[in-house]
């Protein structure tokens, strides 16, 4: 397996912040990692932290790089919650 993740964040207001990210990564099982199945994406997020529970509603934009073998795209989630951390 191999993952790499990388994101900057930046406080817009008290309860408001925004994303810009970058994700690769290699999941898929097998023998060794193939740096030629590594898939790669981009994106931007906003995050409202929630009043009470301090839990975030994660509006989460990302799209596809060319790189990654898969075909061009974008997507758009919502989530809530974190998946590392505050």
């Amino acid at each position: 397996m191999v993952l790499a993740n990388a994101e900057y964040a930046a406080r817009i207001a008290s309860r408001l912040s925004a994303l810009a990210f970058f994700d690769a990564g290699h999941v898929f099982g097998g023998p060794a990692p193939d740096p030629s199945r590594v898939r790669a994406a981009a994106g931007a997020e906003l995050r409202l932290r929630l009043p009470l529970v301090e839990v975030p509603i994660r509006l989460i934009w990302a799209v596809r790089l060319p790189a990654s073998g898969l075909p061009q795209g974008s997507e758009l989630n919502v989530a809530l919650g974190t998946t590392f951390g505050p």
